[in-house]
């Protein structure tokens, strides 16, 4: 009997997850550093602590439910980039403005993150996450067995 579940993943989609969770760690410590060097926008840094904290929760779901095969994460992770994009120019300017190691960071972010949504979306990556979703078994031949 054919399982959903037996399918690999392929190497577009596990790439894309790799980059994925890196860029997740390397969030993960920034904002470990930002708290312990008091740099927060809040008046309270246990706000900003439950805030971050339950915004990797929600990222790291997120993550978990893309490796899963599920379609909701990438549609997700789009509109976020899409929307974080529309900043970018402003962004840029403040960073390159001051300090060019935040400047280069952000960039090298940027396309890491664009690369793995290029990954995401490329034919097998579709093929994948549509073969996850179907109610409809693919047919093996006596071949493939």
């Amino acid at each position: 009997m054919f399982n959903k579940s037996d399918i690999p993943t392929p190497k577009k989609v596990r790439i894309a997850l790799y980059i994925l969770i890196a860029i997740f760690i390397e969030g993960i410590i920034e904002s470990t550093y930002n708290v312990f060097k008091h740099k927060n926008p809040f008046s309270h840094p246990i706000i900003e602590i439950l805030v971050t904290i339950l915004l990797y929760a929600a990222i790291a779901s997120m993550l978990y439910a893309l490796y899963k095969g599920k379609l909701w994460p990438r549609t997700v992770f789009l509109i976020l980039f899409i929307i974080s994009s529309i900043g970018i120019p402003i962004e840029i300017y403040i960073l390159f403005k001051n300090s060019y190691k935040g400047f280069i960071g952000k960039i090298v972010l940027d396309i890491f993150q664009l690369v793995a949504l290029i990954l995401l979306y490329s034919k097998e990556a579709n093929e994948w996450f549509n073969t996850k979703r179907s109610h409809i078994q693919p047919i093996v031949t006596n071949e493939e067995i």
